[in-house]
């Protein structure tokens, strides 16, 4: 290593030529320091940034969701004249349940800490979604049985504005939202969310024109209707003419009848009265059977079995005869009863 000779006090000295292994390390350091630094404040910013990332996918989610029950109702309404009063029933309370479920997850969501101010916006638009959608099944459904529209129709009103309010909530919590994390350079947005397609729907003027219309509508209107769907006997028939619509049955100790009653109104119907009556040539008087159906769902059917009855033998002709209802405000009853002649032999 080449030295520089220098006198210092009478003595001579040698200066010695700085490492330029030591002179690179001074100047590595402190970039490597700068460069440590800088991954520890990345580092710490991703882990702030995916924190809110997190939140929003997680409300995204909720808010997607939300937005296919919307549409599904948006389209009930304009195309219920196409459903039947069971499926509107089932399709509303269906949507009623999505609601709920949303609602439900907005409360188990994990907010970070900033956020905790503005996520009850969105808590407060689910629980109008859901209250909405439960007030307008029970005022829709009002709406159809009264024959005065305007106590429904205030009804029908009432739970469209909350509908419409949870959109106005909703559209506070965004704004807010979003405003946050642009101010803190994080690059995350929330989607966008109506639940009625007419920001006006709810109206009164409005609401009585679209109740008027579903009045109009018979598959909407209150329909009461029982029918026999079939009858039969043991013994079964042996044989049968269709020139004289008789069956012949063979002997037997006892005799049977099953008939199947069908609701096919769409109301529940409770206490329906059966009646059956066994006459012959020779027993203009006959005998008579009762039953009651305690209650029947609509398009649900429902077997009886009647015994006691003695038909006449020998030949003779008998005529069974099956009753069920009328009930009040039926108005097709000429599938209420069904006859079945037969002899035996």
């Amino acid at each position: 290593m080449a030295t520089k000779k220098y006198v210092s006090k009478g003595k001579v000295r040698y200066l010695r030529k700085p490492s330029r292994k030591k002179s690179f390390l001074k100047f590595l350091i402190p970039i490597l320091l700068a460069l440590a630094l800088l991954y520890v404040l990345g580092t710490l910013g991703e882990g702030r940034s995916s924190k809110y990332t997190d939140y929003v996918i997680q409300v995204n989610k909720l808010v997607r969701e939300s937005n296919e029950t919307a549409k599904g109702f948006n389209e009930l309404k304009e195309q219920v004249s196409m459903v039947s009063r069971a499926e509107l029933k089932a399709r509303l309370a269906q949507y009623i349940k999505d609601c709920a479920d949303a609602q439900n997850d907005s409360d188990l969501t994990k907010i970070p800490e900033r956020l905790k101010k503005t996520h009850p916006y969105l808590q407060l638009c689910f629980d109008m979604r859901t209250k909405g959608m439960e007030d307008y099944q029970l005022a829709i459904f009002n709406a159809l049985k009264d024959e005065d529209l305007e106590v429904a129709g205030f009804q029908v009103s009432k739970a469209l504005r909350y509908l419409a309010l949870s959109d106005d909530a909703y559209g506070l919590y965004r704004e807010k939202t979003e405003e946050f994390l642009k101010d803190e350079g994080i690059d995350a947005s929330l989607l966008e969310s109506r639940f009625l397609d007419d920001e006006r729907a709810f109206e009164e003027a409005r609401v009585l024109s679209y109740l008027q219309q579903l009045k109009g509508i018979e598959t909407l209107e209150v329909i009461h209707g029982v029918a026999v769907v079939e009858l039969e006997t043991n013994p079964k028939r042996t044989e049968y003419s269709k020139e004289t619509r008789t069956a012949t049955l063979p002997k037997a100790d006892d005799f049977i009848v099953t008939v199947t009653v069908e609701n096919q109104g769409n109301q529940i119907e409770n206490d329906i009265p059966v009646e059956i009556t066994l006459k012959s040539e020779t027993d203009p008087e006959g005998q008579i059977k009762s039953a009651r159906i305690s209650s029947l769902a609509s398009d649900k059917r429902e077997i009886i079995t009647i015994q006691g009855l003695e038909p006449t033998g020998g030949g003779v002709v008998n005529l069974l005869t099956v009753t069920v209802g009328p009930l009040p405000g039926e108005k097709i009853t000429t599938n209420n009863t069904r006859e079945y002649k037969f002899v035996i032999k």
